[in-house]
């Protein structure tokens, strides 16, 4: 029975003994289907390309060092890492080829150097140092990367390094190689900016968020469209000429 629109009840004739049955070989026969095609998708899905897990992957060591070692960033080759390190007592910029052999020591400085990043075309490293006279890197808080200092550009097989910015971290190159990206200003009051990597006056880059906290790790996409970054715990997208952010994760 079902209600009609009026309130009555109306009765459905019920189909015969033979139709029933019928009836209920039918519904076995769809569940039957569609359990095996779930499954196949379902196969399907598991067996389409994925990030390997780590169980399947072989690791191996590139550095040794006693002490810290982090921040690594991949050369565009893929042949080399620069990292930071502070087997020397103070954080420097370390390069390493995946091959093997000695680390290079890139800065050789008493500053603490920090954050490397790689151009595109590998031929110079962004980085933040507390170099000049009242930038200072500290630890802000647990869990999160140093923060202080200024950003600067130097060769990847040594030489000059050129000051690009006053205060700002996490320096990342834009695809073309022609500016870069950097995080500033202070806990729920974050910047995201874009500089020209020559040097120059930098931009802020507007985004409508609900809930700053603290930027780190700007990285733009290969097409340019969008800005991937951290806020305090969450990853988030915007659209990189500014707008209203996305949280991804």
């Amino acid at each position: 029975t079902f209600s009609t629109a009026t309130g009555a009840a109306a009765v459905v004739p019920e189909p015969p003994k033979k139709k029933r049955a019928a009836l209920r070989w039918l519904g076995a026969l769809a569940l039957a289907a569609g359990a095996a095609i779930a499954a196949y998708v379902l196969r399907g899905a598991r067996t389409e390309p994925s990030v390997p897990e780590l169980g399947d992957a072989t690791l191996f060591s590139l550095t040794t060092d006693p002490g810290y070692e982090g921040e690594p960033t991949f050369s565009p080759d893929g042949k080399t890492i620069a990292y930071v390190a502070d087997s020397d007592g103070n954080f420097e910029i370390y390069l390493q080829q995946i091959a093997g052999g000695p680390a290079l020591n890139l800065t050789q400085n008493s500053a603490a150097d920090i954050q490397p990043s790689f151009s595109p075309d590998g031929r110079e490293i962004a980085f933040v140092s507390n170099r000049s006279p009242g930038s200072e890197i500290m630890h802000a808080a647990p869990n999160r990367p140093l923060a202080g200092g200024d950003i600067w550009v130097m060769p990847t097989l040594g030489g000059p390094a050129r000051r690009i910015v006053e205060q700002g971290n996490c320096p990342s190159w834009t695809p073309d190689g022609q500016d870069l990206l950097y995080v500033h200003g202070t806990f729920r009051s974050p910047r995201m900016s874009r500089v020209a990597a020559s040097g120059g006056a930098s931009r802020d880059i507007p985004i409508e968020e609900a809930n700053p906290a603290h930027y780190f790790f700007p990285s733009l996409s290969d097409d340019g469209l969008w800005l991937l970054y951290q806020n305090g715990d969450q990853i988030q997208v915007v659209p990189s000429a500014g707008g209203k952010s996305k949280v991804l994760a």
